[in-house]
C-alpha cells in the first residue's frame, strides 16, 4: 500500500500537468494569444472571435461526448459513484476521454470548473492500479479517493486542500491510514507539478492584515453567502436535471457555448472557470455595478452550459461567484467602515459561498487560503463567515424539505419527466441483460416496445400521466402475471434492486438523497409485489389497481398487495 500510495501521487501529478498544458494550448488556440492569462486573451479577442471560439468548441465537445457515450455505452465516470458502489469500476479510456473533453470545454470558454477532469482521470488510474496490485476493496476505495484529491491538488497547487477534500468529502474518514494516504498522495502530486507548472499561488493577491471591520462584516456576509450558495446549488441541480442528452447534445452544447460567447462580447469576464473575475475581485479590480452584474451572470452562464449537456466542475464557478459577492458587499461596507483592502472581502465571500455550495467547510477554508496565501490574519473572519454560511444553508435546506412535504412535485416530475424514464428503462435493460442471473427473465418479455412500456409503467406509478394504461393498453394484472408462476429465487429480487439503483446513475437521474431513497424503497416494494404469486398465473386476481408511489411511500396500493 505505501508504494501504491506514492505511485498514485506521481501519476496524479503527471495527469495534472498534462491536463493543464492541454487547457493552455486550447485557450491560446481558441482566443489567439501567446502570453499572459486567459482573461487577457478574451479581452483582446475580437467580438466575433469571442462568439466563434466557444461555438466551434461546443460543436467539437458536443460531438465528442456523443461519440464517447455511443462508443463505450457508458456514462460511468463518477468518482462519487465508484466510492459508493464498491462493485463499480471507472473505465480508463472513457474516463480519460471525458476528462479531456471537459478541459477542452473550459478552454474554449465554457463557464465550468476544470477541477473535475483531473479528479476523475487520476481516480480512474488509481482504481486501475489498485486492481492490478490486488489490493483489498477497502484499500482500493482509499486509493481511488486519494487519486481524486491529488488530482485537485496538482492542478491548483493546493496540497493541503487536496488531502482535506479527500478526507472530508470523499472518504468522510479520519482513520490514520486514510489521513496518511491522503496527505502523501496530495503532497507528492503537487511536488511533481512544480518543475513544470511552478510553485506559486493560483491567485496573486499579497499579504492582508487583520481587520476588525472585516471580522464584523463576516457576520452579515456569512448569512448572505449561505442563501447565495443554496441558490447557486439549486440552479445547478435544475440545469443538470433538465440537461440535454443523446443526440440533442449535438445542438444544445454548441448553442449553450454560443450563448456564453455572445454574453462575453459585453462581459469578457464570463468565459472560463471563473479565475479571471475571481482574481479581479481579490485585487479590488471591479466596480460595484459590474461586480453585481457578474454575480448574477456567472451562475447563469454555468447553468446554461450544464443544461446544454456539458460536464465540468462547479468549485471554481462557485468560488468566483462568492468572490464577486464579497466584493459587492465590501464596497458597500466601506461606505460605513473604510480603510480595508477590498480583496479581504472578496476572499471571505469566496470561502463562505464555496462552503455553502459544497457543504464542506474545512475544504472551503483550506482551499481558499491556499489559493490566495495571504497569511493567517483573515482566518478568524473566514471561520465566522464559513460557519454562518453553512448554518444558513442547512437551515434553508430543512425549511425547503418541510415545505416540499406540503407542496412537492411528483417523483416523475422531479426525475425529469418522460425522457428521464426512457433513459432509466434503457439503462435498466442494459444492466439486466448484462447480469447472468437476470438476463433470461428480461429476455422472456419479448415485446418490441419493452423499453417504452416499462418507462410508461414506472412513470404512471410514480406520478406521471396514465400512458401505460392508456396509450400502451397495459394494466397491473397483466404485469404481475408476467412474473407469476416462475418460482424466481429470492436473491434475484436484491439483484434487480441493485441494478435499478445503478441504472439511476446510468440514466443520470437526480442524486439527492430523498429522491434516491424514495426510488429504492419503491423498487424494493415492487419486486415483492410482482413476485407475490410464485405458484401459478391463475392465482393473480383480475382487475388489480395500478399502484401509486410518492415521496413517503405507497399512496394507493392495490388491495391484494397491501
Amino acid at each position: 500500500m505505501p508504494l501504491a500510495t506514492l505511485a498514485v501521487g506521481v501519476v496524479s501529478g503527471v495527469v495534472g500537468i498534462v491536463l493543464v498544458l492541454v487547457l493552455h494550448l486550447v485557450q491560446h488556440t481558441a482566443f489567439g494569444y501567446t502570453e499572459n492569462d486567459f482573461l487577457y486573451g478574451v479581452l483582446h479577442a475580437s467580438p466575433l472571435r469571442r462568439v466563434l471560439a466557444p461555438t466551434l468548441g461546443g460543436v467539437l465537445v458536443g460531438l465528442g461526448w456523443w461519440w464517447q457515450r455511443r462508443r463505450w455505452s457508458t456514462d460511468d465516470v463518477s468518482v462519487t459513484r465508484a466510492l459508493r458502489d464498491t462493485e463499480h469500476r471507472m473505465p480508463i479510456r472513457p474516463t480519460v476521454v471525458d476528462a479531456l473533453l471537459q478541459v477542452v470545454a473550459v478552454g474554449v470558454g465554457a463557464s465550468l470548473g476544470r477541477e473535475g477532469a483531473p479528479r476523475q482521470a487520476a481516480a480512474a488510474v488509481a482504481g486501475w492500479l489498485g486492481e492490478r496490485l490486488r489490493l483489498t476493496t477497502c484499500q482500493r476505495r482509499t486509493l481511488l479517493a486519494c487519486g481524486a484529491g491529488a488530482g485537485l491538488a496538482a492542478v491548483y497547487n493546493v496540497p493541503l486542500a487536496g488531502a482535506v477534500f479527500t478526507l472530508e468529502t470523499l472518504l468522510v474518514s479520519l482513520a490514520l491510514r486514510d489521513v496518511a494516504a491522503a496527505v502523501v498522495t496530495s503532497a507528492v502530486a503537487t511536488l511533481v507539478t512544480w518543475p513544470v507548472l511552478g510553485n506559486h499561488p493560483t491567485y496573486q493577491v499579497g499579504p492582508i492584515g487583520f481587520s476588525w471591520s472585516v471580522l464584523v462584516w463576516a457576520v452579515p456576509m456569512g448569512v448572505a453567502a449561505g442563501a447565495l450558495g443554496v441558490g447557486f446549488e439549486r440552479l445547478m441541480t435544475l440545469a443538470r436535471t433538465h440537461r440535454a442528452t443523446g443526440r440533442a447534445t449535438l445542438v444544445a452544447t454548441p448553442l449553450a457555448f454560443a450563448t456564453v460567447g455572445a454574453a462575453a462580447v459585453a462581459f469578457p469576464q464570463l468565459p472560463g472557470n471563473g479565475k479571471g473575475p475571481a482574481e479581479l475581485a481579490f485585487v479590488g479590480g471591479l466596480g460595484l455595478l459590474l461586480a453585481a452584474v457578474l454575480v448574477l451572470l456567472k451562475p447563469l452562464a454555468t447553468a446554461v452550459c450544464l443544461a446544454g449537456g456539458a460536464i465540468g466542475g462547479l468549485l471554481t464557478p462557485a468560488l468566483a461567484t462568492g468572490a464577486l459577492a464579497g466584493l459587492v458587499g465590501g464596497r458597500l461596507w466601506q461606505q460605513l467602515w473604510p480603510g480595508v483592502p477590498l480583496g479581504a472581502f472578496a476572499i471571505v465571500g469566496a470561502a463562505a459561498v464555496l462552503a455553502a455550495t459544497q457543504r464542506a467547510p474545512l475544504t472551503a477554508l483550506v482551499i481558499t487560503w491556499e489559493l490566495v496565501r495571504t497569511g493567517y490574519a483573515l482566518l478568524p473572519a473566514l471561520v465566522v463567515a464559513v460557519a454562518l454560511a453553512l448554518a444558513v444553508a442547512h437551515w434553508l435546506g430543512r425549511t425547503r424539505r418541510s415545505r416540499m412535504e406540503r407542496v412537492r412535485p411528483s417523483l416523475y416530475e422531479h426525475a425529469g419527466g418522460k425522457q428521464a424514464f426512457l433513459r432509466l428503462s434503457r439503462a435498466m435493460n442494459v444492466r439486466c441483460l448484462a447480469d447472468p442471473e437476470l438476463r433470461h427473465a428480461f429476455l422472456r418479455t419479448g415485446h418490441p416496445q419493452h423499453d417504452e412500456r416499462l418507462a410508461a409503467y414506472w412513470a404512471e406509478v410514480l406520478g406521471g400521466p396514465p400512458a401505460y394504461t392508456g396509450e400502451h393498453g397495459g394494466d397491473q394484472t397483466t404485469l404481475v402475471r408476467m412474473h407469476a408462476g416462475e418460482h424466481e429465487p429470492d436473491e434475484w429480487r436484491q439483484r434487480f434492486v441493485d441494478c435499478f439503483v445503478a441504472a439511476l446513475d446510468d440514466a443520470e437521474l437526480p442524486d439527492d438523497p430523498d429522491f434516491r431513497a424514495a426510488m429504492r424503497a419503491y423498487m424494493e416494494w415492487a419486486v415483492t409485489g410482482v413476485n407475490a404469486y410464485p405458484e401459478s398465473k391463475d392465482d393473480v386476481p383480475e382487475d388489480l389497481a395500478m399502484p401509486r408511489w410518492g415521496w413517503d411511500g405507497l399512496v394507493s396500493p392495490p388491495a391484494s398487495l397491501r
